[in-house]
């Protein structure tokens, strides 16, 4: 479990690149997932290529992060909000944009 947003984004990014979306899954919220469709979820991800190019930049203790990523080889900053749960472990809440 990552203590902090930034390596919280980059866990939950690489675990979707690797296809393990049920542990991808197990990384976000209550909040996102009573929010999201699982289906629709899960072949947005593996239906795409994301790779990680740069380091997280986390906006100091918000919970927003944007990580630099290649979408299906398009360079973007991918953004999103992660909250902490009542263990202390970050999780992600949401995409911001991208």
């Amino acid at each position: 479990p990552a203590s902090d947003p930034g390596t919280a984004a980059v866990t939950y990014l690489e675990t979707l690149r690797a296809g393990d979306v049920d542990a991808a899954w197990a990384l976000t919220s209550p909040a996102f997932q009573a929010a999201q469709d699982r289906d629709s979820w899960e072949s947005f991800w593996t239906g795409h290529d994301v790779e990680i190019v740069g380091d997280p930049r986390v906006a100091g203790s918000s919970g927003r992060v944007v990580v630099p990523v290649t979408f299906d080889g398009a360079r973007e900053d991918y953004a999103m909000t992660l909250v902490q749960a009542d263990d202390g472990t970050w999780l992600v809440d949401g995409p911001v944009g991208g």
